[in-house]
Parts: C-alpha cells; sequence; structure tokens
C-alpha cells in the first residue's frame, strides 16, 4: 500500500469521526481537521483552513459564556496556559445559538494537541430537565411537595418565625367536568401565575397535588401583613380566568398557620393544623381564609359543624 493510500484511508476515517476533530501542530498551528468540526460551530467550509492559527480558528467560533466571568483575551490567556501544561484536559463550549460543545485536549508526544469536539446539548437537556423536575412541579412551574417538605425542616431548624399556608381551589372540579383536563391543566397554570405575584421572592410557593398548594413564608409574624396576602390571593383568584375554552370562575380557600421559631414544633403537625384551618374555611363558605386553633378549638369547631350538618 501506497503512502498516498494510507492517506486517503487516514482522511476517510477523520470525515467519519462522528466527533469533531482539530488536531494541532507543535506550534499551535492546524495541522488535520474534519468537515464534522465546522458542521458543529456553524462556520462555512472553507473557514478554516492547514496552517491556520488556533487563535484565528478560536475567533471564528461564535462561543458564548464558555468562560463565564472572563474576557475573550483572558479567555485566551487561560487556553494558552493550559496547553503549555502538556496534561490533557476538558472545557465545554457554549455557543451563541444555545449549543453546547464538550472538547476534549489530549497531548501529542511528538508535540501539539488532537482536540475532539461533541454535540451534547441534547443530553444536557435532559439533564437539565431532570434536575427541574426533582424541584419543580412538571405542568405549573412551582415547587414540588418533596421542595416544600425540605423547606419546612430547614425553617423549623433556623428557629426563625414563619408562616405556613395551605389553599385549595374551589369549583375547580366543576371546570374539569365541563370543559376537560386540558382545560384544567390551562387553568392551573394560570392560577399559579397569579398567586406568584401574591408573595415575596423569598417566599416558597409549592404544588402538593391536584388543585391544593401550600406556601412558607420565612420571618413573616405580623398578622396584619399576613391577613392582607391572604386577603390577596382569594380575591386573586376570585376573579375571572381566560381559558382558551371558556371564561370560567373559581375560587380559593386558604389555611394558615404561625411558628413563633421559638418552640419546638413538627413540621406535620404544623401542615396538618394549615389543613384543617383551611377545611374550616371551606366550611364557613369558601372563599375564605381561616386561622390554625388550638387542638381543643378546632374539635370543638369540627363538632359542632358536624352537628349542623346533622340537622
Amino acid at each position: 500500500m501506497t503512502s498516498c493510500d494510507e492517506l486517503a484511508i487516514l482522511r476517510t476515517a477523520v470525515e467519519a469521526m462522528p466527533h469533531g476533530l482539530l488536531m494541532l501542530d507543535a506550534s499551535l498551528c492546524v495541522k488535520v481537521f474534519n468537515q464534522r468540526f465546522s458542521t458543529l460551530y456553524g462556520l462555512p467550509s472553507d473557514t478554516i483552513e492547514i496552517g491556520m492559527a488556533f487563535g484565528d480558528v478560536i475567533a471564528t467560533l461564535d462561543l458564548a459564556e464558555s468562560h463565564p466571568g472572563m474576557t475573550a483575551e483572558d479567555a485566551w490567556a487561560d487556553t494558552l496556559e493550559r496547553l503549555t501544561g502538556n496534561q490533557p484536559w476538558c472545557q465545554q463550549h457554549r455557543l451563541a445559538d444555545g449549543a453546547i460543545i464538550d472538547v476534549s485536549y489530549s497531548p501529542v508526544p511528538s508535540g501539539g494537541w488532537i482536540t475532539t469536539h461533541l454535540d451534547v446539548t441534547e443530553r444536557a437537556k435532559a439533564d437539565e430537565k431532570i434536575a427541574y423536575l426533582a424541584l419543580n412541579d412538571e405542568l405549573t412551574g412551582a415547587a414540588n411537595r418533596s421542595v416544600f417538605v425540605q423547606t419546612l425542616d430547614e425553617l423549623i431548624a433556623s428557629t426563625q418565625p414563619f408562616v405556613i399556608m395551605s389553599l385549595d381551589l374551589d369549583r375547580f372540579k366543576q371546570v374539569n367536568d365541563t370543559f376537560g383536563h386540558a382545560a384544567g391543566d390551562e387553568l392551573l397554570k394560570l392560577v399559579v401565575m397569579r398567586l406568584k405575584r401574591t408573595i415575596r421572592s423569598k417566599d416558597l410557593l409549592a404544588r402538593m397535588g391536584g388543585d391544593e398548594f401550600a406556601f412558607l413564608f420565612p420571618g413573616l409574624d405580623n398578622r396584619e401583613r399576613v391577613d392582607q396576602i391572604a386577603q390577596q390571593m382569594v380575591q386573586v383568584i376570585g376573579q375571572p380566568f381566560k381559558l382558551s375554552a371558556a371564561m370560567v370562575e373559581i375560587g380559593a380557600s386558604v389555611g394558615i398557620e404561625f411558628s413563633n421559631g421559638a418552640e419546638a414544633v413538627d413540621g406535620e403537625g404544623l401542615m396538618r393544623r394549615a389543613d384543617m384551618a383551611l377545611y374550616r374555611a371551606k366550611f364557613q363558605g369558601r372563599g375564605t381564609y381561616c386561622y390554625a386553633e388550638s387542638p381543643s378549638a378546632m374539635i370543638a369547631n369540627f363538632r359542632e359543624q358536624l352537628l349542623n350538618i346533622a340537622d
């Protein structure tokens, strides 16, 4: 086999690689590259040339946030320092169009480098979605139950005062039954958008399941302010919602419990007391809010309500 045949085979192999390839000589100039490299970075086929300085190659790439907090000059200086270290290393390029490229640098014993470039955009998006779903409700974007419970435990451990609220939508089932689950899902998204406008950035809104939501308000111990928040929640949810299928009207009932941070409390107990206050709000006609009472008072109230129902 002649050297020309061997060279042709090498070129075919390089072009068949699923990775982008860029090989540098000892003076950091392009020695070998494949078309996949140019395609990954959205470059015209004639942009990269043999003998082109690596610094000029980097300048042609439309990179964004590959070196957070660094100027282009600082980023190039950092790359040069790594190349002179003659040790394998990896880097991630984030392109302006959102693509993410993993780059591996491997030194050549005789001098120079082999760099391989792999598009990991879809994998990165999948990883981000998994991480997102671990913390958030997929439908509404609110925090999920596990995040709520963890945050509640952290607040209890911090010994700071806080407020826990439990909120349930009124007449939500009617929307589902009349217009279908797609309309119900659309409504839940709009509900969360409205509820987020009633709380501070440091407060937590979580979807606990179905049409049930819960809130945590760190550092809040002012009853007048809590009244304002609860009233606003009831008010904004009581306003009509424009869905794709129709205009609908629902409501919200809210239960509230305080923790002063000074007493040892149980997270499940606090949630249960807020839920019981919520049920009392529903018994009182819905579209309102109630505060948790002492256990004896709650039992007495429920007994009275049950007797009224029996009558």
